[in-house]
């Protein structure tokens, strides 16, 4: 798993992978970065698993690889998507950052909002605290990530209907990721 923030992703899905830990195992890359950069880095892992794969020196490290990043304002983000997408590679987007995936779990929020205003909601409903899950959220952000990830869907609903294009502000797909945890 590769992330591009070092506190809130890592915080929120190591809880899950402890939760789960009879069934999964995570391992966080200590590579942060833009979402090129992730991207770029995990294609690399691929690559090096499956040279390694070919030379008999080792299995399968992983069995998935994903990238967790915001659109933010980061430039290449349709190229990382795209390129994630060439190599097989999971992507758990959030326009405009992770936090609002927070949110969902708590409220509906479907209209253009601003980072630095989804953070500062998520930290009104008591899931964040500065650069990081609030110490008590958790399980609040356990029992409610069915409602979240449907609440997600309603969004890439809401896109699809008004014609806007898919990931648009609001919008994340970190279900993806948990949800492959629950089916591990």
């Amino acid at each position: 798993m590769l992330t591009e923030g070092r506190r809130t992703e890592v915080e929120y899905l190591a809880k899950w992978a402890s939760e789960l830990r009879q069934r999964l195992t995570v391992e966080f890359d200590p590579f942060h970065g833009a979402p090129m950069s992730l991207v770029e880095q995990a294609v690399d892992l691929v690559r090096q698993r499956q040279r390694a794969i070919r030379r008999g020196r080792s299995e399968a490290p992983f069995d998935e690889i994903w990238c967790v990043f915001d659109r933010d304002e980061h430039p290449y983000v349709a190229e990382a998507l795209e390129l994630a997408e060439r190599h097989g590679i999971g992507v758990a987007f959030s326009n405009p950052c992770f936090e609002l995936w927070l949110i969902l779990h708590a409220t509906d929020l479907r209209r253009h909002t601003e980072r630095h205003e989804v953070q500062a909601i998520s930290e009104k409903f008591g899931l964040t605290i500065g650069k990081g899950l609030h110490p008590e959220a958790w399980p609040t952000l356990r029992s409610s990530w069915e409602i979240a990830e449907q609440r997600g869907i309603a969004l890439d609903s809401m896109h699809a209907g008004n014609g806007s294009i898919p990931g648009s502000n609001p919008s994340t797909s970190v279900a993806a990721v948990v949800r492959t945890f629950h089916r591990t």
